[in-house]
């Protein structure tokens, strides 16, 4: 299964942060023992199985559980991170006279 590479633009970038900003924190715990995303007030999202004949194309429910609590916990982070190796790129860009992007 082959996965398509996308440019995260700057547009991007701050489409994502507003969603951050938005969105509840989720509690990993329930995506460990249950397949499911919680966030508080009893804020759900299940993770459904699918037919057994699709089951060899996905992974496990709670495998996509996991997935969708650590993306929706780490955003924040991953943002911050981009924006740092941006602001690195630009000062090593300037330093090595190499501003022709």
């Amino acid at each position: 299964m082959s996965q398509m590479v996308t440019k995260i633009t700057y547009e991007d970038l701050q489409k994502l942060k507003e969603l951050e900003k938005k969105s509840t924190q989720v509690v990993a715990w329930y995506a460990e023992h249950g397949g499911q995303v919680r966030g508080p007030f009893n804020r759900w999202f299940n993770v459904t199985e699918v037919a057994d004949e699709h089951k060899k194309y996905c992974g496990s429910a709670a495998d996509d559980a996991r997935y969708a609590a650590a993306a929706m916990n780490y955003l924040p982070k991953l943002i911050e991170r981009i924006e740092q190796l941006e602001e690195q790129l630009a000062v090593e860009k300037v330093l090595l006279g190499d501003d022709n992007e």
